[in-house]
């Protein structure tokens, strides 16, 4: 207690002092008064740079890891022995790597497990969690081996009132479930039956409907097989917090991403467009159109969406995704990647069936973006990107058989423009296949009965119930898993920085019918 005192008055100890603090833990290793002295004086300590390394030098660790582990049945001393570790690894893997090997996240996990009924317990227990696997890959395999998904689990089931072990809790099982082996744990513990109440409430804190969304991206993320099952537990609870928070950059972002994961089923496909999310998404692209990371993500979760889906293909066009798409991609024309995805979008769109009745939309939207693609997508930076200029040609190509379309590509000089990508990318078996494709097509003073030939643009109206492709046309740009290893994830880290504010609550919510 002297010694607690004095840490707690200079605000740090020398080594002398944790020395004689750990030699006394470890000597009187069953007394909770002992043990519960000396780790209240490390606490004064561990946030300091002085005391962390006095620590270090006392190999203070263990015996707090010990005390953590053995003397359960006083609450106070696994509570400060959860605080003082904490606080000491925060900021530095090393250190979170070293209570590690000390059998800190087994600890802390048996602690959680034996003392189910003590608030400060399992709050203090689930921040030391979080702190102890945020960051370090090796740690988040060791709890999810060491059962911190059930743990953290059954504490939220305790409290499901309680934000603050809710928000530490989704942090917890957002850092652990990192690979298919955890994802499964959790859908094997119902993780959503315990995660999604906590957030149906009236008034849900931003931060944690925020982190469930991200829990539920990495679930989508490494769910592989289980994505369906994630889709149907999440899809309706997602629609709710975009209708609430669909402005901020730092939920949507992550909301589209999981939507991207969870379109690879194709039920999910399929719940996408019956929950709503068509609308919403198309009418984020307006709104988010000055971020090119929203823009991107919103769009490739439109495109995932559409892959073999010719419903949903109608659904976009209806909903007037085309025009957005066309907007944003202008927007960022010099950016490479929002071309890419747009016009991968265009491409699976343009495989709407040109044979059907129209409503309201006209045939310039195939014409803006044929021109768009032929000058200024196929010219400049982008035009040196080989999956840019496939999938131009692959949406310029699926537009042909529009007759009005055809002429106008015939008046661009299409064939010329063909036969200078196809020399630029002369190894590049993708780009070259579609030229010579194309090229066929344009050199057709008539079209061929394998065209199924209208008047109508394929990117202006749709028929929502038709499930019929074209014969003779590309195919979609389809969900591929192996899509990321071409743009990458963004990371929890990057989404941070300010977003205006919406102009009124809920304002995605008036486009969809409930």
């Amino acid at each position: 207690k002297a010694a607690s005192a004095t840490a707690f008055a200079a605000g740090a100890v020398d080594k002398p002092l944790a020395t004689f603090l750990a030699d006394a833990m470890t000597a009187h290793k069953p007394s909770a008064k002992v043990n519960l002295a000396a780790v209240s004086a490390f606490r004064q300590v561990a946030t300091n740079p002085v005391g962390i390394k006095a620590m270090e030098d006392a190999n203070a660790v263990d015996p707090i890891v010990h005390a953590m582990a053995r003397i359960i049945e006083e609450p106070k001393v696994v509570v400060q022995a959860c605080v003082t570790l904490s606080s000491y690894v925060f900021g530095s893997s090393d250190r979170k790597v070293a209570v590690a090997k000390a059998r800190g996240i087994r600890a802390v996990a048996r602690a959680l497990g034996a003392t189910r009924d003590n608030k400060l317990v399992q709050l203090s227990g689930i921040v030391l969690l979080r702190n102890l696997t945020a960051g370090v890959a090796a740690n988040q395999k060791n709890a999810a081996d060491e059962g911190a998904i059930e743990v953290v689990l059954d504490a939220m089931s305790k409290f499901p009132h309680e934000n603050d072990v809710c928000t530490q809790g989704v942090a917890v099982l957002t850092n652990v479930c990192c690979d298919e082996d955890a994802v499964k744990r959790f859908i094997k513990a119902q993780g959503s039956d315990v995660v999604l109440p906590c957030v149906r409430k009236p008034e849900l804190p931003e931060e944690l409907a925020t982190d469930v969304v991200v829990l539920y991206r990495n679930l989508a993320e490494h769910a592989k097989d289980s994505r369906k099952t994630l889709g149907s537990e999440f899809m309706v609870d997602l629609v709710d917090f975009l209708d609430k928070f669909a402005n901020k950059e730092d939920l949507a972002l992550p909301a589209c991403q999981f939507l991207r994961y969870a379109s690879y089923s194709e039920e999910n496909r399929e719940r996408i467009r019956t929950c709503g999310i068509i609308e919403i998404l198309v009418e984020m692209v307006d709104y988010h159109i000055s971020s090119a990371a929203m823009v991107e993500h919103i769009i490739i979760a439109l495109s995932n969406a559409t892959h073999k889906n010719p419903v949903n293909r109608a659904f976009v066009i209806e909903n007037h995704g085309v025009q957005a798409t066309f907007k944003a991609v202008k927007e960022h024309s010099s950016n490479t990647t929002v071309t890419l995805q747009a016009f991968r979008l265009f491409r699976n769109l343009a495989l709407a069936d040109p044979n059907r009745e129209t409503n309201s939309f006209l045939a310039e939207n195939d014409i803006q973006i044929i021109d768009y693609a032929i000058a200024t997508a196929l010219v400049g930076e982008t035009a040196s990107n080989p999956d840019v200029v496939e999938n131009v040609l692959a949406t310029l190509y699926n537009l042909a058989p529009c007759d009005v379309n055809f002429e106008r590509m015939k008046e661009k000089d299409m064939e010329v423009k063909l036969e200078k990508i196809q020399s630029q990318f002369s190894g590049n078996p993708k780009v070259t296949d579609q030229c010579i494709l194309f090229a066929k097509l344009l050199s057709q003073t008539e079209k061929k009965s394998m065209f199924r030939r209208g008047n109508k643009s394929s990117l202006a109206s749709s028929n929502l119930t038709s499930s019929n492709l074209m014969s003779g046309r590309n195919r979609d740009f389809g969900a591929s898993t192996n899509y990321n290893n071409k743009t990458g994830m963004l990371t929890t880290a990057s989404l941070s920085g300010p977003t205006p504010d919406a102009k009124k609550s809920g304002i995605f919510g008036s486009m969809r019918k409930k």
